[in-house]
């Protein structure tokens, strides 16, 4: 893209520009990326200063596997808006989409320092020590989100998962019983406590667990593979295998 120059758009382009960006927001959300492209490219010929403009284009061009034109994207917002923590944010993501989570801990943490609320990236900075291996540091974030914002699902989801996945499954447990103390139906809390349960080899109340699970979420991608597990428990196997399930 060519070099940005920043000037007030009149009031008729904007509101020609408003409108192509609900579209392209509309097509962006229903997947098609290659569309909103054309009306994201559209709006911003027209509103060459809004970061929203700027937001939603990078994602269709991350959605389309186009990462260097997403950051080309992204690095234009940032000359104009430097100080807004979307910006490294989606950075971040992009560098992560690439399988470059060392790469994308610097961004992800630049969004944090301009935004200390941001949860998405704090949640996205401990999947990024995950991928590297760096367990203690991603816990360590979960843990820290967990308390901040007690409210928010999914770092529990993350924290629980990876214990379940280093082995810890009585802490692992307790994580997803605090969280199905915030929200009861919570499917995977329950799916999750059936496992750790099977994993310890208390395998009737992992059956409790694995029917709840099953009258919450009857079809389910992994109903099947429960039903299975559960014909396997009451044939008298009760060895446990249940790696093929998605906790996270």
């Amino acid at each position: 893209m060519e070099e940005i120059l920043v000037k007030k758009s009149s009031l008729s382009d904007v509101k020609k520009s408003y409108k192509f960006l609900v579209k392209a927001d509309a097509l962006r959300i229903n997947e098609m990326f290659k569309e909103s492209v054309k009306n994201y490219l559209s709006a911003l010929m027209l509103e060459r200063d809004n970061i929203r403009i700027y937001l939603g284009l990078a994602q269709s061009y991350v959605h389309l596997g186009e990462v260097d034109k997403a950051l080309n994207v992204l690095e234009k917002a940032r000359s104009i808006k430097p100080n807004d923590a979307s910006i490294p944010f989606e950075i971040g993501c992009c560098f992560m989409s690439m399988g470059l989570p060392c790469v994308a801990i610097i961004s992800l943490k630049e969004a944090i320092l301009l935004d200390s609320n941001n949860i998405e990236a704090q949640l996205q900075l401990g999947v990024a020590h995950e991928l590297l291996e760096e367990y203690d540091l991603a816990l360590m974030v979960y843990q820290r989100i967990m308390e901040k914002h007690p409210s928010f699902l999914k770092a529990y989801q993350h924290k629980a998962a990876l214990l379940v996945e280093l082995g810890r499954y009585q802490s692992a447990a307790a994580i997803f019983a605090e969280l199905l103390k915030i929200n009861p139906q919570y499917y995977k809390a329950i799916l999750g406590i059936g496992i750790c349960f099977d994993k310890m080899g208390k395998s009737n109340s992992a059956v409790r667990y694995y029917k709840k699970f099953l009258k919450l979420k009857p079809n389910s991608q992994n109903a099947g593979d429960v039903r299975e597990r559960l014909e396997r428990i009451k044939c008298g196997r009760f060895k446990s295998e249940n790696n093929f399930l998605q906790l996270a």
